[in-house]
């Protein structure tokens, strides 16, 4: 149980970090 937590939560730390570079990068795009 514990290190399937350990194993999923720098999953979601990078689905959650390539969710906001996403983000971000279409904001930039609509700004130019």
């Amino acid at each position: 149980m514990f290190s399937r937590k350990g194993r999923i939560l720098p999953v979601s730390l990078l689905f959650s970090l390539f969710v906001s570079k996403k983000l971000s990068g279409r904001v930039e795009s609509n700004v130019l």
